[in-house]
């Protein structure tokens, strides 16, 4: 009786033996798949919190840019707008530097009409070169050009 008792423990161990196994294995891949679920949700997760915190970056980023691209273009605008002042003021200044000496050269015109035609010129040629002799200021040469006495005669009236 005593090896029929054992061996009914040997096969009750065994049996036992085989159950706590194969609860362990079943307790094993329950925490695994418990495991894989919690880190596939936790990987999830990190995942749409990154994604977000990536949009809130590129959104911030692109905000910035477009803020930096706009201030640029206002300076741009404010230099273009004060180029083009600046431009047009000389311009203008050159406008009226040019009436100017429009009106310089007219008078000198008169004055050379009025020394021809005191001086009896009506050649055509020799008045132009009194008139490029005075343009060019080139005082000696209208002097030459006129007649010999004209210039003492003239002075003294």
């Amino acid at each position: 009786m005593g090896i029929i008792l054992a061996t009914l423990i040997q096969k009750e161990r065994a049996r036992l033996a085989a159950e706590v196994e194969a609860k362990l294995d079943r307790e094993r891949k329950e925490m695994r798949a418990e495991m894989e679920a919690t880190l596939e949700r936790e990987r999830a997760q990190m995942r749409a919190e990154m994604e977000a915190t990536l949009k809130r970056e590129r959104a911030q980023m692109r905000a910035e840019m477009e803020a930096t691209l706009e201030r640029e273009r206002a300076q741009m605008r404010t230099e273009i707008e004060r180029t083009t002042s600046n431009a047009q003021g000389m311009v203008q200044r050159v406008l009226e530097e040019k009436q100017r000496i429009e009106a310089e050269l007219m008078d000198v015109k008169l004055a050379v009409q009025t020394i021809a035609n005191r001086l009896g010129i009506t050649d055509r040629a020799t008045a132009e070169s009194l008139w490029d002799t005075t343009v060019l200021h080139d005082r000696d040469s209208l002097f030459e050009a006129m007649p010999e006495g004209w210039v003492m005669q003239n002075w003294l009236d």
